[in-house]
C-alpha cells in the first residue's frame, strides 16, 4: 500500500449530473483497487438511506474498505434530517471531497439532451450506446436549456455554501488526461494500465471505428475480477454518449442555444466562445482519434 493513501480513504464526489462524475467515480475506484487498497464504490450515498439517518451513518462506518460515493443537492433532499446536520457529518466523515468543473454551456446542453430525448444519464454497454446515439435529431426548447443553467447555478451555490476543503477537478482532465489526474491525486511510481487508452478505445469501438485492443481486454478482465470479489460494487465504466460535434448534429437548434449562452452574465457563467467551441471539437477529434 502506498504511503500517500491513508488506510481508510473516504472520498465524496459532488455532482449535479452530466459532469463525468459517474465515470470518474468508477475509474477512481478501479485505480485505488489496483494500486492501493480495497475500495468500494457506493455510487450515490442516498441509495443507502433507508429512512433513518443514524442507520446510514452506522452503515458507512461499518465499511472496513475505502469508500467512494457521490452526493447531489436533489438526492440529499430525500433524507429526512436537518440539512445542517447532514452537511456537518459529510464534511467530517469524508477526508477527500471532489467537485468537477465543466464549462456550463456543454453541461446545460448535456442535461437538456437527457431530458428532451429521454435518454439515460449513463450508458454502460455498446448496445445501450447505439440506441441512444441513433435517436433522431430534434430541437431543444430554449426554456429547457435555461432551466438547466439555473440548475447549474444552484449546484455551484450549494457546493460553496455547504462543503469545506473542496478539491476542484477539471472535466477536460477527466476526459483527456485521466491517468495523470489520478496519479496527481494519488501518486504511484509507475502506472501498469492506461485508463485513458481504455476510454479512447471504447469510444472508437462504440462508433465502429476499431476493435477492442488487447490492453483494453486485459483491463476489462481485471475490472470483472474486482467486481466478482464484491458484486455490489459499481465498477462498469460509463461510455461517452456524444462528442461536441455529435451534439451539434443531434440538437437541431444548437446555434440558437449557443447564441443565447453568449448573452449570459460572465460573472457567474464562464465564457465559452466560438473559438473555445472550435478548439474543444478539435481536441476531441485528436484525442479520441475520430475523423
Amino acid at each position: 500500500m502506498s504511503s500517500y493513501l491513508t488506510p481508510l480513504s473516504r472520498i465524496l464526489v459532488l455532482t449535479n449530473d452530466s459532469l463525468g462524475s459517474t465515470y470518474f467515480q468508477r475509474v477512481l475506484s478501479l485505480y485505488l483497487n489496483i494500486y492501493f487498497s480495497p475500495t468500494i464504490n457506493l455510487h450515490d450515498i442516498v441509495n443507502h438511506y433507508n429512512g433513518n439517518f443514524k442507520n446510514l451513518l452506522v452503515s458507512l462506518l461499518s465499511y472496513q474498505d475505502s469508500l467512494v460515493c457521490r452526493a447531489s443537492q436533489y438526492r440529499l433532499s430525500e433524507i429526512r434530517e436537518n440539512p445542517k446536520n447532514i452537511y456537518k457529518i459529510l464534511n467530517l466523515f469524508f477526508n477527500r471531497i471532489f467537485c468537477i468543473k465543466r464549462n456550463s454551456f456543454e453541461t446545460a446542453l448535456s442535461l437538456s439532451i437527457v431530458e428532451h430525448f429521454n435518454h439515460p444519464l449513463n450508458v454502460y454497454e455498446t448496445d445501450q450506446f447505439e440506441e441512444v446515439f441513433s435517436s433522431p435529431a430534434s430541437s431543444i426548447p430554449l426554456s429547457t436549456f435555461k432551466n438547466k443553467l439555473d440548475h447549474i447555478k444552484l449546484h455551484m451555490m450549494w457546493v460553496d455554501n455547504n462543503f469545506k476543503n473542496v478539491e476542484w477537478l477539471s472535466h477536460e482532465d477527466i476526459v483527456f488526461d485521466i491517468d495523470n489526474l489520478l496519479n496527481n491525486l494519488f501518486p504511484v511510481q509507475k502506472l501498469s494500465f492506461s485508463f485513458q487508452s481504455l476510454n479512447n478505445n471504447l469510444i472508437r469501438y462504440d462508433r465502429g471505428l476499431e476493435e477492442l485492443t488487447d490492453e483494453t481486454c486485459t483491463l476489462l478482465t481485471r475490472i470483472k475480477d474486482i467486481h466478482e470479489q464484491n458484486p455490489t460494487h459499481s465498477l462498469t465504466l460509463s461510455r461517452k454518449k456524444f462528442t461536441l460535434v455529435e451534439k451539434q448534429n443531434k440538437v437541431s437548434n444548437f446555434d440558437e442555444l449557443f447564441e443565447y449562452y453568449q448573452t449570459l452574465d460572465t460573472n457567474f457563467f464562464e465564457k465559452f466562445t466560438s473559438t473555445d467551441l472550435t478548439n474543444l471539437v478539435e481536441k476531441e477529434r485528436n484525442s479520441f482519434g475520430l475523423s
